[in-house]
């Protein structure tokens, strides 16, 4: 029943202009405009209302945009001296 009422909600701010849907998502998802994707905001919506995983909240929120988790290690891979 919750998850028929997030996609309601979400199909009525789709129909709003792209700025104003993006805030109003991230007002439902209480986080501070502009600094979420809308996917993000999406999903943090939906894993607040159904008592989701505090990890993968955590996890988006550290990541503004969808930077990538990994963005920092080396590509070199281990030293072989």
């Amino acid at each position: 029943m919750r998850r028929t009422a997030v996609l309601a909600a979400l199909v009525a701010i789709t129909a709003m202009p792209a700025l104003a849907s993006q805030t109003q998502l991230a007002q439902t998802a209480g986080v501070e405009p502009g600094l979420y994707s809308t996917s993000q905001l999406v999903r943090l919506v939906s894993l607040r209302e159904e008592g989701g995983n505090a990890q993968a909240i955590e996890r988006i929120l550290a990541n503004p945009k969808g930077a990538p988790l990994v963005a920092h290690l080396s590509t070199h891979g281990p030293s072989m001296e």
